[in-house]
């Protein structure tokens, strides 16, 4: 999930009469150093904010553009620096501080990391997004002072060895109809745990398929019907992890089948697991399902 970040009061905000912040910069780190990312920039506009999101510095006009510190590099053919691509979200209501303006912007940063994280099944998010600097301007400075600014954070560089394959990317914008919620952010973390080394498949998909059957109804076919997945996606979810498994990955040692899963029924759990948590980010995000297409065991073939 979003990697949080720690805030700390700055001396020269704390003296501003009437404190607002510009902008937040935030950049999107590859979780996988060969992985580069080559994208059209692009922008969009809600009430509260506009977002830009393009190579470094290009999202912040005027004065205050941001400047990347760029290394000496002792000869250019053995390396060559990759600029990094940053999301500048530009505000247009007033939050005095940059955790205000952080958590105002935060639930379209979460399902943007969330929506990433699901999209290759069984396979840790390919990026994530850390903040890297911000603007922070007094409006109100005191009589015959002129007004301040604060600026955060600074330019980035990746320098990479020219024989290092890259792995170039299209990267997803944020999505739509698509929150985090409470109940999306606990089925992540519990995969999450799954994707890190932390927990079998089996036990993540299981306690994923419980979760979504306990909070969304009382009882599988409720629930099956509340998120419109088909009974039997959630019958072949608790199947494969209740009655197949080995030594290493069986949650029950009793006359289930004591075999590891063979690479078909592992990739269904995956596939069908990060399908789940995807639905109820759907629902968080509209209301309900009934507008949502149903999906079906034969939608969740691999390949």
């Amino acid at each position: 999930m979003l990697k949080e970040h720690h805030f700390e009061q700055n001396d020269a905000v704390a003296t501003m009469g009437d404190p607002h912040v510009v902008y937040l910069r935030y950049r999107l780190v590859p979780t996988n150093e060969a992985i580069e990312y080559r994208v059209d920039s692009f922008d969009r506009e809600t009430d509260q904010w506009t977002l830009h999101l393009g190579p470094e510095g290009e999202g912040v006009d005027g004065s205050f553009a941001a400047v990347s510190a760029r290394p000496a590099v002792d000869d250019p053919r053995e390396r060559e620096i990759r600029h990094d691509l940053e999301a500048v979200f530009t505000f247009k209501t007033q939050h005095r501080t940059e955790q205000a303006a952080h958590e105002a912007v935060r639930p379209c940063l979460e399902a943007w990391q969330l929506d990433e994280g699901l999209r290759q099944a069984g396979e840790r998010p390919r990026f994530q997004l850390e903040l890297a600097g911000s603007l922070i301007v007094d409006r109100a400075p005191r009589p015959g002072d002129e007004a301040t600014y604060v600026v955060t954070g600074g330019g980035s560089f990746y320098v990479r060895p020219a024989e290092q394959p890259v792995i170039v990317q299209r990267l997803p914008e944020p999505p739509t109809e698509f929150v985090v919620d409470q109940h999306a952010r606990t089925l992540w973390q519990r995969w999450e745990r799954y994707l890190n080394g932390g927990d079998t498949l089996p036990a993540a998909a299981y306690a994923c398929l419980t979760y979504v059957e306990a909070t969304f109804a009382p009882g599988q076919r409720e629930a099956a019907a509340r998120l419109r997945i088909s009974r039997g996606v959630l019958r072949k979810i608790a199947r494969l992890s209740t009655r197949i498994g080995d030594d290493a990955t069986a949650r029950k040692f009793d006359s289930q089948a004591r075999r590891a899963h063979t690479p078909e029924e592992t990739a269904f759990l995956e596939i069908a697991t990060t399908t789940l948590i995807r639905r109820t980010a759907e629902v968080a995000a509209i209301g309900n399902a009934w507008e949502l297409p149903e999906i079906d065991v034969s939608d969740l073939a691999s390949g």
